[in-house]
């Protein structure tokens, strides 16, 4: 007996250690480069220099997809799987099975927008537009710097979660001081500058874009400003007045790669990476941040994808992932919400001593069970059962009867069952 006792307390410390240290993990895909995230559904894609992964699992396992080429950028459509690279664009339509070039007449693809009824890439040669799935394409540069060109970052104006028919772009013109951003308002067709307020020195580069969309219905657009002087002010410049007019937003901020905006809580949620410096979190639309390192090996960020549960980060040593919930904590019950996948998320904090928090997302009216088990499968407590409109939700488990061990928590609603474990320590 005595044995056993120790057996499990050295199997509930191992648990501990590896819970509290594992905030950012590393996933199982070998050593890569990864230059591209993408989210699609349950699907995660990866790209590296010289193909694309696919993980099933959030990262858990992965597939090489043997693609052929190494995915620069992704765009999600639908079933469609769009990859931008060096050689052109490709589209998958099975989930990354098979791929076909639909573009080799643009290099260095950097770009992705699917807005409207069009398909716009972007990259060193400037910008292409097809109105049919890729069958044809024509370049695009009315009103873009001419002759010669390059296009990138392109992104869709997103407001309240929905994509407008408005695109931006960073944009860079052979012989003409540092870069400048463009918009569209008829899907891509014509282009107008709205790069009032950005720096005008000579050498510069604007990286990643953002569009985040704000309670009150308006669109902030978001920038990096990447100065190739050593005395240059730098940071992240913000427009509010849909890309019209920018300003400096925190200057502090240096060398963002990526902007990576979550929708699964009350606010929309700000999150950078950067090529030395990790991964950083905004709150109040890029005004300040705050870095979300802990556990992060490798600072060198290159690209962010976000799921409902979790933030993952490509980085020059593969993929690393973290529960959303450890870094945004002040999340809020919202039955006027709308989210689009049944979600059980792993409690926090976890281990707990006593208590620990539990959410939940349902897209549609349905009866919820939630309930606590111990390790050999009795109930231990009923945290949920009844009818929940569609809406997030968390709910308080207070273990104060209990004794130290492993539980696991179970949700039934509708036709979705999931269980995680959780592990109390006193």
């Amino acid at each position: 007996m005595k044995n056993k006792i120790m057996l499990q307390i050295v199997f509930i410390s191992l648990i501990f250690c590896n819970e509290i240290s594992a905030q950012w993990v590393k996933t199982n895909l070998p050593n890569n480069l990864i230059s591209s995230l993408a989210v699609s559904g349950e699907n995660l894609f990866a790209g590296t220099e010289e193909s694309v992964f696919l993980s099933t699992n959030n990262g858990e396992n992965w597939v090489d997809l043997n693609s052929g080429f190494g995915a620069t950028t992704f765009e999600v459509a639908d079933t469609n799987i769009y990859a931008g690279s060096t050689k052109g664009v490709y589209l998958s339509t099975n989930t990354g099975k098979d791929w076909e070039r639909i573009l080799d007449s643009l290099l260095f693809v950097s770009g992705l927008a699917v807005v409207g009824p069009n398909l716009l890439a972007g990259g060193d040669g400037g910008i292409f537009l097809s109105d049919d799935n890729g069958a044809s394409w024509a370049p695009v540069d009315s009103g873009l710097p001419f002759p010669s060109f390059d296009g990138h970052y392109l992104v869709r104006q997103n407001i309240n979660g929905t994509n407008s028919t408005d695109v931006f772009v960073a944009t860079a013109a052979a012989g003409q001081p540092g870069e400048s951003i463009y918009r569209s308002i008829d899907n891509g067709l014509s282009w107008t500058q709205v790069g009032n307020g950005l720096p005008n020195f000579f050498y510069f580069e604007i990286k990643p874009l953002a569009s985040l969309p704000n309670s009150n219905g308006s669109t902030t657009i978001l920038t990096s400003i990447h100065p190739l002087c050593q005395t240059c002010t730098q940071g992240v410049y913000r427009s509010i007045d849909n890309g019209l007019n920018w300003e400096p937003a925190d200057t502090l901020m240096k060398q963002i790669s990526s902007f990576a905006v979550s929708s699964s809580y009350a606010s929309n949620y700000l999150f950078a990476g950067t090529y030395l410096n990790g991964v950083f979190l905004s709150t109040n639309s890029g005004t300040s941040w705050t870095q979300v390192n802990s556990g992060l090996a490798d600072l060198d960020i290159q690209s962010l994808a976000i799921t409902d549960t979790y933030l993952f980060a490509g980085t020059h040593s593969g993929v690393w992932r973290r529960p959303l919930s450890e870094m945004i904590t002040d999340v809020e019950n919202r039955s006027n919400y709308n989210p689009s996948t049944f979600t059980l998320e792993q409690n926090y904090p976890n281990p707990f001593n006593p208590s620990t928090t539990i959410k939940f997302q349902v897209p549609n009216s349905s009866f919820v069970n939630l309930k606590v088990y111990d390790i050999l499968g009795n109930e231990v407590a009923t945290l949920v059962n009844e009818e929940k409109p569609s809406g997030t939700y968390e709910v308080s488990f207070d273990a104060k009867g209990l004794s130290s061990g492993i539980y696991f928590y179970k949700l039934n609603a509708g036709s979705f069952v999931e269980t995680k474990k959780m592990v109390l320590i006193k």
